[in-house]
């Protein structure tokens, strides 16, 4: 049995429907300025035996209450509702809230320091290449996320790579050996979409294969010692082809930025043999040397016993050159002493008046004498016609 009461509020030109309908409660509706609510009001116990009886009752005194009393004993009942109703209310109200966090929260899309990317739909993984993104935080939506690649350096270390050098002969290959080879390289990021497109990400395992191709093939036109004694130059011409492989069509989009040769293993047979003729070359070396040396040595006798005669030689001569000095010095002074001797002589002849030759040789032979005597520290005794006369000697 429904039982519906229309009540307008001409004031508030409001109107509210009430409908009564047997063990289910009361419904209340409410329309104000154009905008509509409706509230559902389960009572938890309603007396259904009085039901009839009371109906006539409150359609008497529902015409009888002002529209406003109306209106506040409807909002008592929406009141009454929302306090039986607050735990249903609170919980829908967290959900809606924990959903929007949840959709926010998803709809952010993150992207390291060191990493690009490109936009993708999450429901059909499609990936646009259109745009490439740095590193940041993003709000595309909860469908988008990011393609993420390494925008830092990558690093590949090649660890016993198999080489063959070059033979000295040209005629075939060399000696088979080990090298460890590191390198690294950077994606060009302008270039990320067109990677994607052309390589997605196996693109690290074509850089290394290309990679070892052009070092193997470098290897085998360089002979072996250059490993060791040429390692800079070697280093150079492996990092320049191994650039050029990069760029070679189709692009890998990459740019190589360091190339480094590490140890170089060779088999033991080979560094036996290697060492063995090492041995042979240093005790040749020690043999030339050897022989060098007692050249080295003779000559050296040589030049010594040349600069000992050269000095003898010297020696000899200054002697000689002294000795002639000396006694020509001598001869000469000799020559001197008797010039003046003779001059003397010449001025006593003339001062003493003698002018016979028979009176100047006595004279002189007198004073020969005399200075003999003088000299033996003899007594000359000279006679004349009258007395003889001693004396020690005679002056000049």
């Amino acid at each position: 049995m429904l039982h519906r009461r229309v009540l307008v509020d001409r004031t508030s030109r409001a109107t509210i429907v009430a409908n009564e309908e047997r063990g289910g409660g009361v419904s209340v509706s409410s329309t104000h300025n154009n905008n509509a609510a409706r509230v559902v009001l389960t009572p938890t116990s309603i007396d259904m035996s009085s039901t009839a009886s009371q109906q006539y009752d409150v359609e008497r005194q529902s015409e009888q209450v002002s529209p406003t009393m109306q209106v506040q004993a409807v909002w008592e009942q929406m009141k009454t509702f929302y306090r039986k109703h607050t735990q249903v209310i609170l919980t829908l109200g967290g959900l809606s809230l924990a959903l929007c966090l949840i959709l926010l929260l998803t709809s952010l899309s993150y992207l390291e320091y060191h990493e690009v990317g490109l936009l993708m739909r999450r429901s059909t993984g499609t990936v646009d290449t259109s745009e490439v993104y740095g590193p940041g935080r993003y709000m595309h939506g909860p469908d988008s996320t990011f393609k993420k690649y390494d925008g830092d350096t990558h690093r590949v270390d090649l660890k016993e790579l198999s080489v063959f050098s070059s033979d000295p002969s040209n005629d075939s290959v060399g000696l088979e050996f080990k090298v460890d080879i590191t390198f690294t390289y950077t994606l060009i990021a302008d270039e990320i979409g067109k990677l994607h497109e052309e390589w997605a990400q196996g693109y690290k395992k074509v850089v290394e294969s290309r990679a070892r191709a052009a070092i193997k093939n470098v290897a085998a036109t360089v002979p072996f010692n250059d490993f060791f004694q040429d390692r800079d130059k070697l280093e150079s011409r492996m990092a320049e082809r191994v650039s050029l492989r990069l760029t070679d069509e189709p692009s890998l989009h990459a740019n190589l930025d360091l190339l480094i040769l590490g140890r170089v293993q060779i088999p033991d047979s080979v560094a036996q043999k290697q060492l063995d003729v090492k041995v042979q070359l240093e005790r040749n070396s020690e043999e030339i040397n050897k022989k060098a040396a007692t050249l080295e040595r003779s000559e050296t006798d040589v030049l010594v016993n040349k600069v000992k005669l050269q000095a003898e030689y010297q020696l000899r001569v200054a002697e000689a050159t002294a000795k002639l000095t000396n006694e020509q010095g001598r001869a000469e002074a000799i020559d001197i002493v008797e010039s003046a001797k003779a001059d003397g002589f010449a001025q006593l002849v003339e001062d003493c008046g003698l002018e016979k030759q028979e009176h100047i040789l006595s004279f002189d032979y007198l004073r020969t004498v005399g200075k003999k005597a003088a000299d033996d520290n003899a007594a000359l005794s000279l006679t004349y016609l009258s007395d003889a006369v001693h004396t020690k000697g005679v002056e000049r």
